[in-house]
């Protein structure tokens, strides 16, 4: 029989390994990782899981029941619930002069003042930002003549930091970075996955 308890030092490590990650540019997966290494036992290994299960971090599990495994212990079922993907629509396109010419112009989306919550935040690491907004771009860059433009997407869009992501418009001549709000309509069911 499988035991899926946790203690509370293992939920205070899931938790250094989140607060760790918010505060540095490495990822709660590479703090995990690091720490499964250190693991010994498969029972501490699965207590880990576990905590990281108990607060939604499915891919901290995975790493924690396959440092398990190697220790000699039974494999966990670990089954993570599909984010509904939402479905968006542009509610508003305004163009801005770019600050060099020869930049290429940028594509940055927006949520709309009036959603109470951002599609981003719904979804949480189901879906990338470029996921959501891919299916927009040719609406978005059609009524310009540019709906057969190649487009990028760069985290790094609008400056060297993460802060501002967008597309990148493969075609400098355009004079003019868009910037796209959107507005979630409505959530579509996924299935599960298993």
């Amino acid at each position: 029989m499988i035991n899926n308890t946790f203690e509370t030092k293992d939920a205070t490590r899931i938790a250094d390994i989140l607060r760790k990650s918010a505060t540095s540019n490495r990822s709660a997966s590479s703090f995990a990782e690091q720490m499964a290494k250190s693991i010994t036992s498969a029972d501490k290994a699965r207590r880990r899981a576990n905590a990281a299960l108990a607060v939604g971090r499915q891919d901290l599990a995975l790493i924690f029941d396959r440092r398990s495994r190697e220790l000699g212990g039974e494999p966990m079922v670990i089954t993570a619930p599909v984010a509904p993907m939402p479905t968006i629509e542009v509610g508003g396109v305004e163009f801005r002069q770019k600050e060099k010419f020869s930049d290429k112009p940028r594509i940055y989306f927006w949520k709309d003042e009036r959603d109470t919550k951002d599609v981003l935040d719904m979804v949480g690491q189901r879906y990338t930002p470029k996921s959501l907004f891919t299916p927009l771009l040719k609406e978005v860059l059609a009524p310009i003549g540019r709906a057969d433009v190649k487009v990028s997407w760069s985290q790094y869009a609008g400056c060297s930091c993460p802060c501002s992501p967008g597309f990148v418009l493969q075609d400098s001549s355009y004079a003019y970075d868009i910037h796209v709000t959107y507005r979630i309509v409505k959530v579509k069911a996924t299935k599960k996955a298993s």
